[in-house]
């Protein structure tokens, strides 16, 4: 997905749900990343940019990730 896509979101997805992208709520802003439910329960969410290290949020945390939808469809410039 690059600045300037167009994205359908599913905003019946408010949990995370095996793996997939997701526009989650961090402070203010909505952010787009792929997140992944991990068998003990914690979330890897990551970025398909190098430059962001991946985040592991424990079992624990997990409430603190604002699911706003699943990313369904995006489209862009060839």
């Amino acid at each position: 997905i690059s600045d300037g896509d167009v994205m359908l979101v599913d905003i019946s997805e408010d949990r995370v749900r095996g793996s997939a992208i997701y526009v989650v709520g961090a402070g203010n802003e909505a952010v787009v990343k792929r997140v992944e439910l991990r068998l003990d329960g914690s979330l890897l969410v990551k970025s398909d940019n190098p430059s962001y290290e991946p985040i592991i949020l424990p079992r624990h945390d997990t409430d603190e990730l604002r699911v706003i939808g699943k990313v369904v469809w995006t489209g862009g410039l060839v």
